[in-house]
């Protein structure tokens, strides 16, 4: 009785397809690798992140000119930094110390 052919073992594997599997295989694995490597790089940087400390604003008040508006406030590094805008348009950064409260810089702001 005649065996059924279809079967893998009666077809031998083509020396070209061996080597496809071989690199579709390596292909996977440099995928993977990378995947990890950029989860890695995301936790570092992400981590790094959260570990920044902020200090408390204890000023009891800031000295601005009158007739001058904020427009922004920011922090920095024991500072913090006010946008004014006056009547006639022009806009100025204050620099307080986050401290004492007391103006250390005053910068015009000029936009093209």
């Amino acid at each position: 009785m005649a065996q059924p052919r279809g079967r893998d073992e009666d077809f031998p594997e083509p020396p070209r397809l061996r080597r496809l599997r071989v690199l579709v295989s390596v292909l996977i694995l440099v995928l993977i690798g990378g995947v990890v490597t950029v989860v890695a790089a995301l936790v570092i940087n992400l981590s790094a992140l959260t570990g920044t400390e902020r200090t408390a604003i204890t000023a009891g008040a800031l000295s601005l000119p009158s007739g001058e508006e904020i427009v922004t406030v920011g922090e920095g590094r024991g500072r913090l930094l006010v946008v004014t805008r006056d009547a006639g348009g022009a806009e100025r950064l204050y620099g307080f110390d986050a401290a004492s409260g007391e103006r250390v810089s005053e910068t015009r702001i000029e936009r093209d």
